[in-house]
């Protein structure tokens, strides 16, 4: 797959959908196990389904899928705690040595395979859901435009 990088819109909605083939793929990227662990379709569908169903209604896809990724932290964002633990405890302690250990450990995830660090959730498009959305857009509109400062 490319990363899409094209903005689409239409009269109510915009957006960059992650990935466009013949459906539409967004990404969502945990950077801890316990993130990722307690992603389930539920939870997918709670939080990342309208945006998902306009990524659809503005491409045309028909269905769309959610993929949650396990991956490493960056190494920048793991210096970063590094750098606050000092203020903690002294660097090159035993105590520091051992907390470094545990984060770095619990913020790269290389010793599991990536088959079982992916997983993705599929969704239908639903005009009815669509044209909801649409609804509430000319409702928050016409409630913005009659606003008195």
């Amino acid at each position: 797959y490319k990363k899409n990088i094209e903005l689409f819109s239409n009269e109510f909605i915009t957006g960059t959908p992650d990935i466009i083939s013949h459906n539409v793929i967004d990404i969502k990227t945990s950077w801890d196990l316990l993130s990722y662990v307690q992603s389930d379709e539920d939870k997918a569908r709670k939080t990342y389904y309208y945006q998902l169903l306009g990524y659809m209604a503005l491409v045309g896809a028909k269905n769309g899928h959610i993929a949650y990724c396990l991956v490493d932290t960056p190494e920048s964002f793991i210096n970063d705690e590094l750098y606050k633990l000092t203020f903690k405890m002294p660097e090159g302690s035993d105590a520091y040595e051992e907390k470094a250990k545990e984060l770095k450990t619990n913020m790269t995830f290389n010793d599991i395979p990536e088959d079982k660090r992916v997983k993705i959730f599929d969704f239908e498009f639903s005009q009815t859901d669509i044209d909801e959305v649409y609804k509430k857009v000319l409702e928050w509109r016409a409630f913005m435009n009659n606003l008195k400062l």
